[in-house]
């Protein structure tokens, strides 16, 4: 004999949980389908940052060590826009990273250092969305800020140096709303830095390999 109760409650205890899964399943199969990049979005970036700098003395009357480039972590804000026709995505990008990037060198026995605290970008982003990630190449103006100090103090001049900026990268979808990324972003610059005496800091690029969060509106 068997409890027939006992049995309904059990086959509809089972048949609730294989509804529940296939439409689990369906719910993870339409969101992998029709994830749309579309709109606004907020986001914050981590990651690690370098400058390439040299020299441009006047060799009459000074004798230098090249400048050294070091790797600082910078971390920042992000927003954005996107718009998405088909699987091209379209958009536009602002970001600001503050840090500490040193390079270091010397001119005539005296150590230099360059030190690069801000990093902003503003940038156009193109790329092709398969279901959740979305590969771009990205294009914009840079700006690289800080200043420069030399050993035993005396005066620091500060820069603020205009630029362009390159780089790539791919984002993922890890639902609707939040997506995560990594992207390479390589800056150039030509500008010089007057130390005095006929000698100045040739900022050439910065690069930045970072990750980052964003909220999606």
């Amino acid at each position: 004999m068997y409890n027939k109760p006992l049995t309904s409650l059990v086959a509809s205890v089972a048949m609730s949980a294989v509804a529940l899964g296939v439409s689990a399943q369906e719910s993870r199969a339409d969101h992998a389908e029709t994830h749309d990049w579309t709109g606004p979005y907020i986001g914050a970036i981590i990651g690690i940052g370098s400058v390439d700098a040299s020299f441009d003395v006047d060799s009459s009357s000074s004798s230098f060590d090249a400048l050294s480039p070091d790797y600082g972590l910078m971390g920042g804000l992000t927003v954005g826009w996107n718009a998405q026709d088909g699987h091209m995505v379209y958009g536009i990008e602002g970001d600001v990273s503050f840090g500490d990037v040193d390079t270091t060198g010397s001119i005539t026995g005296s150590e230099i250092t360059l030190n690069a605290d801000l990093f902003a970008t503003i940038r156009g982003r193109v790329g092709v969305a398969s279901n959740d990630i979305f590969f771009y190449g990205t294009a914009g103006l840079a700006i690289l800020d800080g200043d420069v100090s030399f050993e035993g103090g005396g005066p620091s001049p500060s820069f603020t140096e205009l630029g362009g900026v390159v780089g790539a990268g791919a984002e993922l979808a890890i639902t609707q709303d939040v997506s995560f990324k990594a992207e390479l972003l390589y800056a150039i610059f030509d500008e010089s830095i007057d130390l005095g005496g006929g000698d100045s800091i040739d900022i050439d690029n910065f690069y930045t390999v970072r990750f980052g969060v964003n909220w999606h509106f």
